[in-house]
């Protein structure tokens, strides 16, 4: 796997911690994130009030921006 690092991803749900390799929640995360930019782009059409600011603020960007923000360290871990 040249140039591929590998690691690993912990969840905490109903009181059991699982580990997913990154790169599937790389995989997972990445359709995520794209759903989430989706959204905000498109809420205006949907009828959603958007906020002062919109494109470049609201809740759907900000999500977007924190799910990538915690991927980022398993890519590029010196960033953490």
């Amino acid at each position: 796997m040249g140039g591929w690092q590998v690691s690993e991803t912990y969840f905490i749900t109903n009181r059991k911690c699982l580990t997913v390799g990154h790169f599937v929640t790389s995989c997972c995360f990445s359709s995520v994130i794209g759903g989430l930019l989706s959204a905000h782009l498109l809420a205006p059409r949907a009828g959603v009030t958007v906020e002062e600011g919109w494109p470049c603020q609201g809740p759907l960007l900000r999500l977007a921006v924190d799910v990538a923000e915690r991927l980022l360290p398993g890519w590029y871990p010196d960033l953490s």
